[in-house]
């Protein structure tokens, strides 16, 4: 098992994250707000991938 160094920050899954910030009422209410904007970013970004396979982040990508 490799130990981090005491100044390397604790690293948290975002899904771990994410539990938390939908017990927020207000959170989900924002979450909700910016669907239509998330399907619309998605949108394009699957136009492009489909013009330009070559754009499409590989699974090695960070």
């Amino acid at each position: 098992m490799m130990r981090r160094s005491s100044d390397e920050p604790e690293k948290i899954l975002v899904e771990d994250a994410a539990k938390d910030w939908f017990k927020d009422p207000e959170f989900v209410a924002e979450f909700a707000a910016l669907r239509e904007e998330f399907a619309i970013v998605e949108a394009s970004i699957t136009a492009r991938d489909e013009v330009d396979p070559a754009k499409k982040p590989s699974a090695s990508d960070p």
